[in-house]
């Protein structure tokens, strides 16, 4: 019986590295067959229904972040030169929403980055760097556990970023049901080390309502000298926790951010 796919959609518009993940050796042989690619109206209704807060086909989800993966794989490939670098291998989906000039000349981007945590059958946590894309019926023993998108801002001229805000949604397809969700984030502006923004924590969460964060600290952080923006959402479910976040800092390996996903 195919497993139900549960959505866990947490909308996090910051930065996460509290938690660090070994990814230096991840495969990146994975190639999108023909019925795993994804068509311009498929990927854009995926866009526009992350930026809404929701999900109303997973497999579809799924296809499009497979397919940010490989896009990843090809400019890493170009920037570095280097197969065995370090590349982000979470499925994450990334979508530049808008952009302008100031009246200085540079350049402001306005981007939304969304993480989902995929699990396979037996609960384990899935990477996109070793995902089976045999088919569409094998995408279906999957299930989106959670999920994370995060609003940024980022000025590419002088090297500064904002994180705006970020809201986390929990839809249960299980018996599972979440005991408490705690947000967090903080930035550092120099080698000096992290400034703490806030936390806030919510008790039994429910179903399909968006919680809602937004940071104290609203200024342009220089991601140059160590400056980093940091965010994270943990979800504890019974004797296991759900742990994503996104770091934004200086990184030629990780240059639009980086995310990082665990279940344990």
């Amino acid at each position: 019986m195919r497993k139900k796919i549960m959505i866990l959609f947490m909308s996090i518009c910051l930065s996460f590295s509290f938690v660090s993940f070994a990814n230096a050796n991840v495969r990146t042989d994975v190639t999108m067959t023909n019925n795993m690619k994804v068509d311009d109206h498929t990927r854009q209704r995926v866009f526009d229904e992350l930026l809404e807060g929701k999900i109303s086909n997973e497999v579809d989800t799924i296809k499009v972040a497979l397919e940010q993966y490989q896009e990843r794989l090809a400019r890493r490939s170009l920037r570095i030169g280097n197969k065995d670098s370090q590349i982000d291998d979470s499925f994450s989906i990334t979508q530049t929403v808008g952009s302008e000039q100031n009246e200085q000349g540079e350049l402001i981007e306005e981007v939304v980055t969304t993480n989902l945590l995929v699990l396979d059958e037996n609960n384990n946590i899935a990477r996109t760097s070793s995902f089976n894309t045999s088919g569409n019926g094998y995408l279906s023993e999957y299930s989106i556990a959670a999920s994370m998108s995060v609003s940024v801002t980022r000025n590419t001229s002088n090297l500064t970023v904002r994180f705006n805000s970020f809201r986390t949604r929990l839809t249960y397809g299980s018996p599972m049901t979440a005991g408490s969700l705690e947000q967090t984030s903080w930035y550092q502006k120099d080698i000096l080390g992290a400034t703490n923004d806030k936390t806030q924590t919510f008790a039994y969460p429910q179903a399909g309502k968006d919680y809602v964060y937004i940071p104290n600290n609203l200024e342009m952080i220089s991601y140059q000298n160590y400056g980093e923006r940091v965010c994270r959402s943990i979800i504890n479910c019974g004797s296991r926790s759900m742990l994503l976040g996104y770091t934004f800092r200086p990184s030629l390996a990780f240059p639009d951010g980086e995310w990082v996903t665990q279940y344990y």
